[in-house]
């Protein structure tokens, strides 16, 4: 736990936590030798790409008093913890990635319900509630779109 960081720095972290999972996935559609599995990470990039660019839309417009707003406590460095544990090879199942990514959402999971019991303040539990309802919805919508494809 790393103590005492303002809403800003963790919005911040969390786009820079997806702008990291939009270049693994882009490095590992590279590598990849399966074409759904391609389409699977181009997929997972575009998204990425896209979280990275609410979160970034989100710190310009969000009010300071919400952005200016201290935790006492913040999980660690959950990216590298995260990434640490991924699993990277060119002949990744279709099932493989969609777990590596579940992992990643999971650990965002875990940090916005962690900021949602330690903040007291409503605006700011909001914010990071709607963060949650939306990553949960879009792991359900992967897991929608990863057996579709691979029905295909």
């Amino acid at each position: 736990m790393k103590a005492y960081k303002q809403t800003f720095e963790i919005i911040d972290y969390a786009r820079l936590f997806h702008k990291k999972l939009n270049d693994f996935y882009e490095q590992l559609h590279e590598k990849s030798e399966k074409q759904r599995v391609k389409m699977l990470l181009e997929y997972l990039s575009k998204h990425e790409k896209h979280r990275e660019e609410t979160l970034a839309n989100y710190e310009k417009e969000a009010s300071e008093k919400v952005m200016d707003t201290w935790f006492k406590y913040v999980p660690g460095n959950i990216s590298s913890e995260c990434l640490e544990k991924m699993v990277i090879k060119p002949d990744m199942s279709v099932d493989e990635v969609v777990d590596s990514a579940l992992l990643m959402n999971n650990c965002l999971i875990k940090l916005y319900k962690g900021l949602i019991e330690e903040t007291k303040i409503d605006e700011v539990k909001e914010v990071f509630i709607s963060l949650l309802k939306r990553i949960e919805k879009e792991e359900r919508d992967l897991v929608r779109d990863a057996t579709r494809l691979k029905d295909i």
